[in-house]
């Protein structure tokens, strides 16, 4: 794989992220404020598919450094698919509710990580795809 080390890069940012994020949301560090009736309670339900999201990065930071082009396939994909999903679930809270048109530093934070989400899950699928018309042609 030509990118290597940005995929693991990028992989072992979201692996290590995603714990520290939920960390400090658990630990008080990171208070979450009901903006919007419903926030706090949808906000909470993403531990879990972050979870998943984290797994698969992890995975696919193992597989990368292995050079296991099938498994970097499959986890690439997830990955992407799961930064996309989240990203755009997120998206759509914000613009139905109204919470993405509210400015505060809280709001910028959560912009800024859908934004990379899909500029990731976007940089993985590219790659991905080169990965596999080279694999064709080859």
């Amino acid at each position: 794989m030509k990118n290597k080390n940005v995929t693991i890069g990028l992989a072992l940012l979201i692996s290590v992220a995603i714990p520290v994020y939920w960390g400090s949301v658990f630990l008080g560090i990171l208070p979450i404020n009901e903006t919007v009736v419903g926030f706090k309670n949808w906000f909470m339900s993403f531990p879990l598919p972050d979870s998943w999201l984290g797994i698969c990065s992890t995975l696919l930071v193992y597989y990368t450094y292995k050079e296991n082009e099938k498994n970097i396939i499959i986890f690439s994909l997830l990955t992407a698919s799961s930064l996309f999903f989240l990203a755009l679930n997120g998206f759509m809270f914000g613009i139905y509710t109204g919470i993405l048109f509210i400015p505060s530093i809280d709001e910028y934070i959560e912009i800024m990580i859908k934004v990379c989400s899909l500029l990731i899950g976007g940089y993985l699928i590219i790659s991905i795809n080169k990965l596999l018309i080279y694999k064709i042609k080859n």
